[in-house]
């Protein structure tokens, strides 16, 4: 099957690609890596061609034509390097491999952005959107369906996530003014001809606009699926499917209600993951939340000079993060509150987890982070961010997405900061031990660390190490969202599933702190915490059982079923039940 919007024919094996063959490749072999990525994206452009003049039987001879030209440049790439070789053997997937993966009643959605001449007029083109639905045995098909123009789908895309904005912003005016009854009525209006800014009725008829365009297409291909793997493409990628809405005699219905529903970066992924799916990291969790903002430079030197002699017991790697040079995107505000949450989840892990390493408050920092290596779970509680291209031009877009940490409203300078070693610790300079110090004393005590910004981007992750890492869980805002590229959305959540994590949980716009904190304690007891009447859960279940909940709880407390209160949070990967297939020798 050759699939995947793009890129994805050599973007599945990215990380030991670039780590390795794009490193080894000279410039002359790099000039005919970029001429095979576009010949794919002719290829799968031709799966929906809209050529009046090409009949069914002449687009058929085409698609041969360009795939045997595929071949002949891939074997050509890899007789060349051996190293590009090697890594795309280990990673090889094909369309048999992704049906096998797929048990019963379970359906693959592969989306794919792509321009098409217009048939009025051939020298114009339009981009539009497809979908390629594959399904499993016993049918075995691969069925391509045009959704047509683009213009109309990406526009509602942009009405779900405005609507989503507009909530939020409106919210901490709300906080902050406190208005009458009247005007607060007519914020939470759920007129179907005037809904308010902070309707669901409003967020809910974007997503019932998008449901037809995208989903309903396809029901007829679908049959009845149990769970339905879903590949977004384009700014698709920046919204659940979860929310796609419905308007029945008892209000709005959610897709999320009528099926599981798994995000995957690409249909290669479902094979890919089941092929690697031997056994898991056996290092510790590592929990990282609570940071300590507002830290000063010493106290953060004395933080990273005392983790890298004592070890902690997690898995360190060798990555070092480089300053950014983003500089801090805060103020950040403290978040004691994820402490309690920090705590709960440390206690829910089986024996057979190993004990959780915490790392919060001071010791929450960006050097920390990224020299952990191969958890079996990495937990972030905290503040995350993302700078659009009108924000940020000057910047690339893997930094323009981060998680803030320990110092990120301080560290960033060029100086090294200093701390200072008494007896067998090593201490800030407000420390008392050091305020005794005579001038003598504190000179031969001194010690100098440089310092990251304590920002942790979307680039720095792409250098970890989280190979075998079961789940990324992602407690911050706007952690699932980034550039969207040809490459696909370049954020953190692309970059943790590239540095080897089997699953991650991303938010795509700013999550409320209480309701949040409430599902993904609920995901983690169902996952983790199985007893009583509570039967074990794989991830993937664990987690859509805590979003339904949350789902109800709005219902119930709020009156409303709002997506802001229950749909933020993504989960995307491994699902926790895939079978397990033997690596192609």
């Amino acid at each position: 099957m050759r699939s995947r919007h793009l890129t994805e024919s050599l973007a599945l094996s990215d990380r030991a690609v670039w780590r390795a063959s794009v490193s080894s490749g000279t410039p002359e072999w790099l000039a005919r890596w970029e001429e095979l990525k576009e010949t794919k994206k002719v290829y799968a452009s031709t799966a929906f061609s809209v050529i009046d003049d090409l009949r069914p039987g002449q687009a058929a001879f085409r698609r041969l034509l360009i795939g045997a030209e595929i071949d002949q440049k891939e074997k050509s790439l890899r007789e060349d390097n051996p190293l590009f070789d090697a890594a795309l053997r280990a990673d090889e997937v094909s369309s048999e491999d992704v049906s096998r993966s797929l048990g019963g009643g379970q359906v693959m959605v592969e989306y794919y952005r792509y321009t098409a001449p217009l048939a009025a007029t051939p020298a114009v083109v339009t981009p539009r959107y497809g979908a390629f639905v594959l399904v499993g045995a016993p049918a075995m098909s691969v069925t391509a369906v045009d959704l047509g123009e683009a213009e109309p789908i990406d526009a509602a895309v942009d009405s779900i996530r405005t609507a989503m904005r507009d909530t939020v912003t409106q919210l901490e005016e709300v906080r902050a003014l406190s208005p009458d009854a009247a005007t607060s009525a007519a914020l939470w209006r759920e007129s179907m001809a005037h809904p308010g800014a902070m309707s669901e009725t409003r967020v809910a008829q974007a997503a019932a606009t998008l449901r037809r365009a995208v989903w309903d297409p396809l029901v007829k291909h679908l049959g009845t699926p149990t769970r339905v793997y879903v590949a977004p493409d384009g700014p698709l990628a920046l919204v659940p499917f979860e929310v796609l809405a419905e308007r029945g005699p008892a209000g709005w219905h959610y897709l999320i209600e009528e099926t599981e529903l798994v995000t995957l970066a690409s249909a290669r992924d479902l094979g890919r993951l089941s092929l690697a799916a031997s056994t898991p990291s056996t290092g510790a969790p590592v929990l990282v939340g609570n940071p300590r903002f507002d830290a000063t430079r010493s106290q953060l030197a004395a933080a990273v000079l005392s983790s890298r002699v004592e070890q902690s017991p997690v898995g360190l790697g060798t990555g070092s993060p480089a300053p950014t040079v983003m500089g801090s995107a805060g103020p950040f505000e403290p978040l004691e509150a994820t402490a309690s949450l920090l705590r709960s989840v440390a206690g829910w892990f089986p024996a057979s987890y190993g004990r959780p390493v915490k790392l919060s408050g001071t010791g929450a920092a960006e050097e920390a982070v990224a020299r952990v290596a191969r958890p079996r779970v990495l937990q972030f509680l905290t503040h995350g961010g993302y700078r659009t291209a009108i924000d940020a031009p000057a910047l690339p877009p893997e930094l323009r997405s981060f998680l803030a940490l320990s110092g990120a409203n301080t560290a960033w300078q060029a100086a090294p900061a200093v701390a200072y070693r008494v007896g067998e610790q090593i201490l800030p300079e407000d420390a008392p031990a050091v305020a005794r110090l005579s001038p003598a004393e504190r000179a031969a005590a001194r010690v100098e660390t440089p310092l990251a910004d304590g920002l942790l981007t979307a680039y720095e992750v792409s250098g970890m190490d989280l190979t075998g890492t079961e789940l990324v869980n992602l407690t911050a805002c706007e952690t699932g969202v980034g550039d969207v590229t040809v490459d696909g959305v370049v954020g953190l959540r692309q970059s943790f599933l590239f540095a080897g994590a089997r699953s991650v949980t991303a938010s795509v716009w700013p999550v409320p702190l209480t309701e949040t904190l409430r599902q993904m304690r609920g995901f983690y007891r169902g996952w983790l915490a199985p007893g009583g009447d509570r039967p074990a859960l794989t991830r993937y279940a664990a987690f859509r059982a805590a979003q339904l909940e949350a789902l109800k709880y709005a219902r119930r407390v709020y009156k409303r079923g709002h997506p802001f209160f229950w749909a933020g949070t993504v989960y995307v990967g491994d699902p926790g039940d895939l079978p397990v297939q033997p690596l192609p020798q």
